[in-house]
């Protein structure tokens, strides 16, 4: 059996400009999902960190079930809410004094067999006003964040890039049809608007908002790169 893993995924480190070269940094909290059926064999991870200008923190992932059996996937974010059964993605925001302040879970449903169907988040970023950007890869027939639903196409795996509100509701979600790519994601500082790269498959017809990306790599692989203006 696959052991059971549990990660940290907000820790603050009080350490600024002003501290002494001589002083030693300190931890000011920390912060993890907990889980209420440890049989489950699930795991939850971190792949992206992002703060704003007010000291809250934003952290994007992915849950799933490590092995089959036990009790139903579920890991709660304290009084924000909970993701599960199924395997997926997430953003959340931690205040500054280390509390969960909301959840935003991130899915995708079944294609065809209804086997093979998730939701990995990999950038998130911030913008001064406390809006939210989150990008991913997915896998199934669309992926669906709050009320906000878009397909993946015929392949059935692309990324996607979202914009979340200040408390965590979705505004508006993108998907680009693609090939097991985990993208980037920046913001552009000179339009408030955001940056996606990733990969993309000559097959696919690949447009981000009406922006068709260019193809030009080897064995029908290329860098893409477009821009996204907010609304």
């Amino acid at each position: 059996m696959r052991a059971i893993t549990t990660y940290c995924v907000a820790l603050g480190l009080a350490l600024t400009a002003a501290l002494a070269p001589a002083q030693t940094p300190t931890w000011q909290w920390g912060l993890q999902t907990t889980n209420p059926t440890p049989t489950d064999n699930s795991q939850i991870f971190l792949n992206a960190l992002a703060t704003d200008a007010a000291g809250n923190v934003y952290v994007g992932g992915e849950y799933d079930n490590a092995a089959a059996g036990g009790a139903p996937l579920r890991r709660d974010f304290g009084s924000a809410g909970r993701v599960g059964p199924d395997a997926g993605g997430y953003v959340a925001q931690a205040t500054p004094a280390g509390q969960w302040a909301w959840l935003t879970p991130i899915s995708s449903t079944p294609l065809g067999g209804g086997a093979g169907y998730d939701a990995d988040v990999t950038g998130v970023a911030a913008t001064p006003a406390g809006d939210v950007y989150v990008s991913g890869y997915a896998r199934g027939g669309s992926v669906v964040i709050g009320g906000q639903s878009q397909p993946l196409g015929s392949g059935g795996e692309g990324l996607f890039v979202a914009r979340l509100s200040s408390a965590g509701q979705c505004q508006w979600l993108r998907t680009v049809p693609s090939r097991n790519t985990r993208p980037a994601l920046a913001l552009d500082p000179s339009t408030g608007g955001v940056v996606l790269a990733g990969a993309v498959h000559h097959r696919d017809p690949e447009r981000l908002a009406g922006v068709a990306v260019s193809l030009c790599g080897v064995a029908g692989r290329a860098a893409g790169l477009a821009g996204h203006r907010p609304r």
